[in-house]
């Protein structure tokens, strides 16, 4: 696979090595042809007794003969040189995902046979995955790839890209249809092997060496209806040519164990350029990284407050000692071994693991105190006869402050609020006009920002909403000083493992022990919340660090308050 970039990089790129000294050769020879050739070949022909005159005449035929050959025979070595090193066999392995098939079966092995069809330039890729147990290989799907191409960005290995459809007859095997398996040259390969390696991945979607691997698959039988994979994996050239069926079961038996000590390898050390680009990170509004859950969990930085968090928050909805110490193994565990399967699979993992622990009263007296704190922190900023509470969830702060106001309007995209608190209250559809007829001098937006698709926009609506202030609590990152008694235990962290810690909660708290609350993780810096109020023209009239406040959910959180002239 090394070779693929020089196999398929197109004629009019520019020239490599290879090239450079097929051409710099070519033009040698034709100098010295065209210069003394017919000089030297007089001089040998007539020691033979041929006539000077005789080969003076018919060297323009020569000419044309040995010039022909001559190309012909540098472009037939240009071809071999630029496709000698295929048809080849690599062997490979991946730790798939328990959705990936039906069986929920995890280990797979596999073979590819890489070779150039001379007919139409192209190379093409076929081969087929093994289940892997106990030693031995299972039941087979067949691939055949639609395209095969390679990608060498500046300071990065050579990348091979295998596009490939599962074998019609193997279809009902696996969940995903199509995909591309990702392989990358690995240089600093800890196993000791005198084969070229690669790190693998592997997306799938319905729709020589040492490498790295990485899988992904989707099926699509429609927009309604799509299931993602990813898997990495581990892959070597095995020899030139293609191995035969007969005994490729016996090649794969014979490497397969080693194959995934190798694979394990990989994954104890610091993981392939590959896998680091391929890794489920999602761009927020802000143009910030955000990390998955799973590489959360097994950061080992966050690793002491993520298990406090979970502590406080899983005994606040109930759960004894003994029951939060198992969850939190169970947590790491599953994020370890399915670190690279959907997140919503993941969400499904730890729900089951707490069905039947939580208890609702817990929550409930959480909930109360999270309201009573905010109160507490807002109360001194009302103003004015009217209250909208935008994003209010349950309600519960707005009932707080219901004294305060003779009228109150709550707005959110799911109703959460208890019939009993007898709160005007209506459904909106973000990315909607709010449904209001008239200003409120009052608006809030209290931990509400960050769970907008666009928050600016989220943002303009409540500022147009509002007759005098606008009070906004958020959860914000960057920060790394603090005054007493604000706390913040991330304070010399750095601003990844921040927006990782806050992402984890966020999703933690709204995904696995709730259901329906959008978490697309829009957290910024203080900088950039003042900033954009500069940008649209909101006076910022107080900002009041709170910091990590709230035990049900430990962002670090900022009051701004906002005011109309």
């Amino acid at each position: 696979m090394k070779n693929m970039h020089r196999v398929t990089r197109p004629a009019w790129a520019t020239m490599d090595r290879s090239e450079t000294v097929v051409i710099l050769v070519a033009s040698i020879l034709l100098g010295i042809y065209g210069g003394w050739g017919e000089r030297i070949a007089t001089a040998l022909l007539s020691l033979c007794g041929v006539p000077r005159s005789s080969i003076h005449d018919i060297w323009p035929i020569v000419d044309v003969i040995v010039v022909t050959s001559g190309c012909l025979f540098l472009i037939y070595i240009y071809k071999k040189l630029r496709v000698s090193c295929y048809p080849s066999t690599f062997i490979y392995c991946f730790y798939m995902p328990e959705i990936s098939n039906s069986s929920g079966k995890s280990k797979v092995v596999g073979y590819c046979h890489i070779k150039p069809n001379r007919e139409n330039g192209e190379i093409t890729a076929k081969g087929a995955s093994f289940f892997w147990e106990n030693g031995r290989v299972g039941d087979s799907a067949g691939f055949t790839s639609v395209l095969v191409h390679c990608s060498k960005e500046a300071g990065e290995e050579i990348t091979c890209h295998i596009h490939f459809n599962i074998n019609p007859e193997d279809s009902g095997k696996r969940t995903y249809h199509h995909g591309v398996l990702i392989f990358q040259l690995v240089t600093n390969a800890t196993a000791s092997t005198d084969k070229d390696v690669y790190a693998g991945f592997l997306m799938s979607h319905k729709n020589e060496g040492l490498f790295v691997g990485y899988l992904k698959s989707h099926k699509k039988d429609s927009e309604l209806n799509e299931k993602e994979v990813r898997a990495k994996g581990y892959a070597e050239w095995y020899c030139k040519g293609c191995v035969s069926e007969k005994n490729i079961h016996g090649v794969l038996e014979e490497n397969g164990d080693m194959l995934f000590a190798k694979l394990d390898g990989m994954l104890e050390d610091p993981p392939p350029p590959l896998w680091k680009s391929m890794d489920h990170y999602i761009i927020n509004y802000w143009n910030r990284q955000i990390p998955t859950p799973q590489s959360v969990i097994l950061n080992h930085k966050l690793h002491t407050q993520i298990n406090e968090y979970l502590s406080k928050v899983l005994a606040l909805f109930g759960l004894d000692g003994p029951a939060i110490s198992r969850f939190q193994m169970t947590v790491a565990h599953i994020a370890k071994k399915e670190k690279d399967d959907t997140l919503v699979a993941y969400e499904r993992a730890l729900k089951r693991e707490l069905t039947g622990l939580t208890k609702q009263s817990s929550e409930s007296k959480a909930l109360n105190d999270r309201a009573k704190i905010i109160y507490s922190e807002i109360k001194d900023f009302l103003v004015g006869d009217s209250l909208l509470d935008i994003g209010c969830g349950n309600g519960l702060i707005s009932n707080l402050s219901r004294n305060h106001f003779k009228q109150k309007l709550l707005l959110d995209v799911v109703e959460y609020v208890p019939e009993a608190f007898n709160l005007d209250f209506k459904l909106y559809k973000e990315g909607q006009p709010l449904p209001i007829s008239e200003p409120f001098d009052t608006v809030f937006l209290l931990t509400v920002l960050h769970h907008s698709k666009n928050p600016e926009e989220l943002l303009k609506l409540a500022w147009g909403a509002t007759k005098k202030r606008l009070i906004i609590i958020e959860s914000v990152i960057g920060v790394h000083q603090v005054t007493p008694p604000v706390r913040y235990e991330l304070a010399n962290s750095d601003i990844e493992d921040q927006i990782g810690f806050a992402a984890f909660v966020d999703w933690f708290y709204n995904r696995v022990l709730h259901d329906d609350v959008p978490v697309p993780y829009n957290f910024t810096t203080v900088d950039d919340w003042e900033s954009t109020f500069s940008k649209n023209k909101m006076r910022l009239a107080r900002t009041i660090h709170f910091g990590q406040d709230i035990e049900i959910g430990p962002e670090y959180h900022v009051l701004f308050v906002l005011e109309k002239e």
